[in-house]
Formats: C-alpha cells, structure tokens, sequence
C-alpha cells in the first residue's frame, strides 16, 4: 500500500468523522455527547469503517428524534441528504477497494453483465437486438467462423427448439473437421433443384460457411459461392485471401480466459494447443540466465590452457628431429641409420634397402 493510498483512505475518514460529529451535535447533549464523540474519534483513528456506520446510524436517530413532529419536513430533507453523503463515500471507498483488489472490479462487472439476465426481461425484444449485432458484424466482417454458424441456429431457425438441437449437434456431436462442411450442406439443401445443380460442386470445396438464408446475407453467400478463379500464391489464391476478408479469420480458434495466453498452431494453420503467457517474462528470465551460465562456461573452457598436446604432432616432431641428424645430412626421408633397418650379412652389417 502506497503512502499516496494511506492518505487517501485517511481523508475518507477524516470527512466522514466530521459529517458524523455534526449530527450527533443536533441530537446529543452533555455528558452523552461528550462519550459518543469520544467513541468517534477512537472509531476514526482505527479506521473502523464498520463502527463509523453504526455511529452515523445512531447519530441520524438522535437528530431526528430531538426535533420532534414540527420538523419532519426538514428532517426527511436532512436524511435524504444525508442519504446521499453517504452514497458518495461509499462509492470512494468501492474505488479503493477495487485499487486494493482488481479482480474485485472484474467480479463486480460480470455480475452486472449476469444480473440483466433476469426472468423479468423481454427476451424477445433482447433476442431481436443481439440479431441486429449479428447481422451489423457479418456485414462488417467481424464475426470467426464458428460465430457464423452459431447466429445461423440461434437467430434464423424456424423452430428454435429446433435450431437448439441442431447447433449443439454441430459444436459437441460432430467432428471439427466436417463441421463446417455439414453446415453447408444442411442449407444446401433447403435450396431448389436448379440452384443444388448450379452450385452443388462449388460448396462440395467451400472451405468457409455460408451465411444464413436470409436476405441481409445474399450478396455474401453469392461471394462465396461464384465460381473458383484465382492465381495461386504460395499455396493460397488470390480468392482464398478474398474470402477470408469475410471473416474475422484472427480470432478464430484463439482460447481465451484466465491469464493471458496465445495459440499454438499446427503445419495447417489449426490451433493444436494455448499457450500461457501470463508467466513470460520468469521463463525469458530463465532462458537468460541458462544462456549467461552456459557462455561463462565456453568462456572458461577456451581460456584453460591444453597440458596434454596432440601425441601424433609430437611423434612427428621427433622423427624429423632423428632424420635431420643421420649419417649424410640427409634431411626428411633419407637413408639415414636412424629411419632405415640394419641386417648383419657374413659378419658385416648391412643397410637393408627398401
């Protein structure tokens, strides 16, 4: 806790001592008041929030009940401001706390986001602005994937009972790697004859969703169903990079949640795995530290003297040292007595030629 922090916590305090002592002065008296001043200078010394509230409480009592029945006007005056004093010192002191503890900010959110799921709530009415979003971010090119085909069930089903079974068979009953093709099927064939033949090998390829078969997403589906022509790039076409404008291809697939993380791709481009990043900065510590460690090391090895030389230099060193000194001065390989081997014949020795 920072010195700046301590002393905002002790100005809450400070002014709400003082707001305190200005009721309790218009319903105490005397030796009463005297003791209950003194409770709230110990309660504001301690920092003692949950005493400050009691005295506050009973502090607006006594004032109200000295001044009797002709000043109910002004004592519901004085209480609504008084009300609204302390609605503001509660807010301050939240803000602090939420400093103190961020994920108490983080807990505090979601359960606003959570409580507007009451009962009470028109659903329809919720049902038709989380469709318009749906629909302003298709447009836009800002849903993934799997987004898409999740509005296709959710808002455009004829049955929503229906639509509920069918999208928890594509997310949990199906295979990844045919989803997107049983998707398309599927709305393929609630098209008529003349459009299955015209378009029937064309989603047989088709590698993104179609939209749903609503009139805000003809001009889309119509995009993804033309006809196949592009010139290859390095393993993609020019309509590869076309149509994946369609959607919001970075978000796809990316595990989010808790500390923060990234994906894992594969040699296809499909996340295997998350990786957890929220401890990057310890493991690139480490991995430093290893590297230092290891090159202190290489350091000392390539300084340290060699005491054992190579023995086959040596060895050669000694035999042209030995042939330099032979009979004849013969340097190198020359017939020398050192490098060539006697025989002794009829009592006389012999140089054996080679």
């Amino acid at each position: 806790m920072t010195e700046q922090q301590v002393l905002s916590i002790h100005e809450i305090t400070e002014v709400e001592v003082l707001s305190i002592r200005e009721l309790a002065q218009e319903g105490f008296t005397g030796d009463q008041l005297e003791r209950f001043l003194r409770t709230l200078q110990r309660a504001g010394d301690r920092n003692d929030t949950k005493m400050l509230d009691q005295l506050r409480t009973k502090a607006l009592e006594a004032s109200l009940a000295r001044g009797g029945e002709s000043t109910t006007s002004d004592d519901k005056a004085k209480l609504t401001e008084s009300t609204k004093y302390q609605g503001d010192v509660d807010y301050l002191r939240q803000q602090k706390e939420h400093d103190y503890f961020p994920w108490k900010r983080d807990l505090a959110l979601a359960e606003i986001f959570w409580g507007k799921c009451s009962a009470d709530d028109d659903d329809n009415e919720k049902r038709e602005a989380a469709k318009k979003i749906f629909i302003s971010k298709a447009k836009g090119g800002r849903l993934t994937t799997t987004e898409v085909m999740i509005g296709q069930y959710m808002f455009f089903a004829e049955d929503p009972a229906y639509g509920w079974k069918c999208l928890q068979r594509l997310l949990f009953l199906c295979d990844t790697k045919q989803r997107v093709q049983f998707h398309n099927w599927g709305l393929f064939a609630t098209l008529d004859p003349y459009k299955q033949n015209m378009y029937g090998a064309r989603v047989e390829k088709l590698q993104y969703p179609l939209f749903p078969d609503h009139p805000e997403f003809r001009k889309l589906n119509a995009k993804l169903l033309r006809p196949t022509k592009g010139t290859i790039h390095g393993g993609s076409s020019d309509e590869t990079l076309e149509l994946e404008k369609m959607y919001d291809m970075n978000r796809e697939g990316l595990i989010t949640g808790g500390g923060y993380s990234d994906a894992i791709y594969d040699a296809h481009g499909q996340q295997i795995a998350p990786r957890d990043m929220s401890n990057i900065q310890q493991q690139l510590a480490n991995l430093r530290a290893k590297v230092e460690d290891l090159h202190r090391k290489l350091s000392h090895h390539t300084n340290t003297p060699n005491h054992f030389p190579n023995t086959k230099q040596r060895a050669t060193g000694t035999r042209q040292r030995k042939g330099n000194t032979g009979t004849g001065g013969s340097k190198g390989r020359g017939c020398t007595l050192c490098n060539k081997p006697t025989i002794s014949v009829q009592g006389r020795w012999r140089i054996c030629e080679s």
